[in-house]
């Protein structure tokens, strides 16, 4: 949303119904700022998603969000890094009316174990974490939350320091379903975590495990079936590295014993690599409850299809020429391929169609590799709903394309793909995003990083006579210091680039925002 258009929305709209929201979705760090200004005349809201928030921003919310009577749904993702989490959390527990809430943080340190809830608990239900959660601090933290069932986890990692048997009494066993995407504890004292504390799980998904010992199919059955005996869903993935060839098969048998094959719990265990590495990855199929699949030299055949995976990511050339699998429901779509397939990428799309429905996807990230604006180019005839698109790591290079700009074919994709987003996190050369802005001129929000060439950037993106950045209305540049801000600021400024815009600096993530 451009400036004027949320100045006309915001007096028009907003201030004169604030008394009857329910819901507010904001991304843009200068929309959170005028409209947290206000937020507790926002007496009905139940829904409330805050992205792109800063830790001043976060702080000053708070106080608000505990007046808010019929808050029910929390979402907050913070740009910056912080030393702990526990100050916020404990802000969080003091809703008063609170059931769902994900809290996306980044923390710098170790967190100082919180202090055991000892009064005023929280009704939330159903909490999610993207974001490292120590061991030692989880149990003093699910003290504050006697309602939870379902609890999901970025990262779990650390070790129990006094917790088991010490205070376990006051915790109430209603959680029924656990996510943890990459655990980091031993298998020791996971087996602890769930003996003492959630034997009640009807749903356990493990998407990454860092530990061999998790691969332990006996290990699993044992466990399984003493502590946890009302499990329904068991969701595994597991990918490490070996140079063992019978490692596959030994791993696999384990997995296909009578408990396995009574509970309808099946797997798959397949090798991989990557570069000169070669990986092993152990994963459940039925149920395949997962929403992210990792396509790497995986043997699919047995599997026809995976309708619950919404992200996948392809990370070398036979992995992809190799499916067999369906997924009918993806939107997201990851390329993390090595250099030298680069040439053979094109070559590809054609396989792609019939792995899933390329039409429908929506998010396109290109990863670890020599980015080709020919693949980009080409994804884009076949995918016109995509709306972002992310290009991490490795450099632009593709000569060829540059020259197809003029061409009929490359006209008529520009006319009809949908890409409003795009976030570079690589070193590129202006020429490229002048192909980029060509290629996708409705464009609205762009991501790069800091360049020696910034004045001759912004002078292309900001020119009043581009008709293919019209619709661009939000720059973030990445990777700034504080010099690097106040050269922005002034190249915009001093040069009449922009009327009625906004300039923010976020220290902590080093990145510029420009709003107008």
């Amino acid at each position: 949303m451009s400036k004027s258009t949320f100045e006309y929305y915001h007096k028009q709209i907003l201030i004169s119904n604030q008394y009857q929201m329910k819901s507010l979705h904001l991304t843009n760090p200068f929309i959170i700022d005028s409209i947290c200004k206000s937020l507790s005349n926002f007496i009905q809201l139940e829904i409330l998603y805050l992205n792109n928030i800063n830790k001043r921003q976060l702080k000053n919310i708070f106080q608000d969000l505990i007046s808010l009577p019929k808050l029910s749904s929390l979402t907050i993702s913070c740009i910056e890094s912080m030393k702990t989490a526990n100050h916020y959390f404990l802000n969080i527990f003091r809703i008063p009316n609170l059931k769902y809430c994900k809290m996306k943080l980044i923390t710098s340190t170790h967190d100082e174990i919180l202090p055991f809830c000892s009064k005023n608990s929280s009704p939330i239900e159903h909490f999610i974490i993207e974001d490292n959660i120590y061991l030692e601090n989880l149990i003093p933290f699910l003290s504050y939350l006697p309602q939870l069932h379902r609890l999901s986890i970025d990262r779990l990692s650390g070790k129990f320091v006094n917790q088991i048997n010490n205070r376990n009494s006051i915790l109430s066993n209603n959680l029924t379903h656990l996510s943890i995407k990459k655990i980091m504890i031993s298998m020791n004292c996971f087996e602890l975590l769930i003996q003492n504390y959630f034997t009640r799980l009807q749903v356990l998904n493990i998407s990454r495990a860092c530990a061999g010992e998790y691969i332990n199919g006996f290990r699993w059955e044992k466990l399984i079936s003493t502590s946890i005996q009302h499990l329904r869903i068991f969701a595994l993935q597991i990918s490490f590295k070996t140079n063992d060839p019978l490692m596959r098969e030994n791993i696999i048998q384990q997995f296909q014993s009578p408990f396995w094959q009574e509970k309808q719990w099946f797997f798959v265990c397949s090798s991989y690599s990557i570069m000169f590495d070669s990986y092993i990855n152990l994963y459940s199929i039925n149920p395949y409850r997962k929403k992210y699949f990792l396509l790497g030299n995986e043997n699919t055949t047995e599997i026809d299809s995976m309708t619950s995976v919404i992200h996948l990511d392809i990370q070398c050339e036979n992995a992809l020429m190799n499916c067999r699998t369906y997924f009918p429901n993806v939107t997201k779509l990851t390329f993390a391929c090595g250099d030298n397939e680069e040439k053979n990428k094109v070559s590809l799309l054609p396989t792609l169609n019939h792995i899933l429905p390329v039409k429908q996807l929506m998010t396109l990230h290109f990863v670890r590799f020599y980015q080709s604006l020919t693949l980009i180019y080409k994804l884009l005839t076949i995918a016109s709903n995509v709306h972002t698109l992310t290009l991490r790591v490795g450099g632009i290079s593709d000569k060829d394309a540059m020259l197809n700009q003029q061409s009929e074919k490359f006209q008529i994709v520009s006319k009809i793909n949908h890409v409003r987003n795009i976030f570079i996190y690589n070193r590129c050369q202006l020429e490229h995003i002048e192909f980029l802005i060509h290629l996708c001129p409705r464009i609205e929000d762009l991501s790069f990083s800091m360049n020696s060439n910034i004045r001759s950037w912004l002078t292309f993106l900001l020119s009043q006579e581009n008709e293919n950045t019209r619709h661009l209305h939000s720059i973030r540049v990445t990777d700034t210091s504080k010099y690097d801000f106040n050269r922005i600021k002034t190249i915009v400024q001093y040069n009449n680039l922009l009327k009625n815009n906004m300039i923010k600096y976020i220290c902590h993530c080093k990145t510029t925002f420009i709003w107008w």
